[in-house]
């Protein structure tokens, strides 16, 4: 890592502090599954590098991957090399698709019964939460829901209230967004200092937009991903939510460049090096350009 890139990441560094396993995780779910879902060691090594990541515990969180069902690891003569499991695949997948494409938010309320503890995950993924024994609510989405067909639920509707106000104090009442609205603040403070660089590609240089790339995916992924993404009325126009949204599509266009560039000429599998561009990775380019209004 280069001075340059080391005073831009210096104070998002000190406040994210990224754990291993995690950054791992942010790295294949922007680099790898776009481009096929495999990796050698060495490149997963020399990243976490970049972030006071020791070897030895980037081996033993890959190993914990593993354990956890997350990655498989296959050996071309001395060299190792990691790929996601077709499960792991689909979450990376499901993850992309609220990182990098546009939801249209959800119009009314949906309360649904539930019987079947293990459905509970589920819904709390899809941004529902319990109200009372057995019974949950959370934003009803546009078009198939993501928990369409759990067994052992009853499903009721509700339209807005036409209570702003009203609606605001139910969801605040039942859902932490004043902490995650904090984390969506804190998003800003530390990114939008990178916005106001014009240069920022081609000062940092392709190693160095990569970088940037990773610990910018990897903040927002951890707090968009606690996000119950609730109807408007719920969060009020002063959302940072939104805020943050542009931020990161804006920030991710102006570094993918030269971050792509370096991934083709770094990365490598046992067939040769990772693809510069893929279909997938310019489908989440082009969603981002929508974002961003450009």
């Amino acid at each position: 890592m280069n001075a340059r890139t080391a005073d831009l990441f210096e104070p998002a560094l000190h406040e994210i502090r990224p754990k291993a396993a995690s950054l791992i995780v942010s790295i294949y779910g922007d680099a790898i599954e776009p481009r096929g879902g495999i990796v050698w060691m060495g490149n997963l090594i020399s990243i976490c590098a970049a972030f006071s990541i020791s070897e030895t515990h980037v081996r033993t969180a890959v190993s914990r991957l593993v354990a956890a069902g997350q990655l498989i690891g296959e050996r071309e003569g001395r060299k190792s090399y990691y790929r996601l499991t077709g499960e792991a695949q689909q979450e990376y997948l499901r993850a992309a698709n609220v990182l990098f494409f546009e939801r249209p938010r959800p119009e009314r309320w949906c309360f649904r019964t539930v019987s079947e503890p293990e459905d509970e995950e589920r819904l709390r993924t899809a941004g529902f939460t319990p109200v009372a024994a057995g019974l949950w609510v959370g934003p009803e989405w546009i078009g198939p829901s993501a928990i369409a067909g759990l067994p052992g639920t009853s499903v009721f509707q509700s339209a807005q209230s036409g209570n702003p106000t009203a609606v605001a104090a139910f969801a605040r009442a039942f859902w932490a967004l004043d902490e995650l609205g904090a984390r969506y603040d804190g998003f800003l403070r530390l990114f939008d200092p990178w916005l106001t660089q014009d240069s920022i590609a081609s000062s940092l240089g392709p190693e160095g937009c990569f970088l940037a790339r990773v610990l910018l995916v990897h903040a927002y992924r951890g707090i968009l991903l606690k996000d119950p993404h609730l109807p408007e009325d719920a969060t009020g126009a002063d959302w940072p939510g939104r805020a943050a949204r542009r931020l990161f599509a804006e920030l991710y266009i102006r570094l993918s460049p030269p971050a792509d560039r370096y991934i083709g000429a770094s990365f490598q599998t046992a067939d040769g090096a990772l693809p510069e561009c893929t279909e997938k990775s310019m489908a989440r380019l082009k969603s981002l350009h929508v974002l961003a209004g450009s």
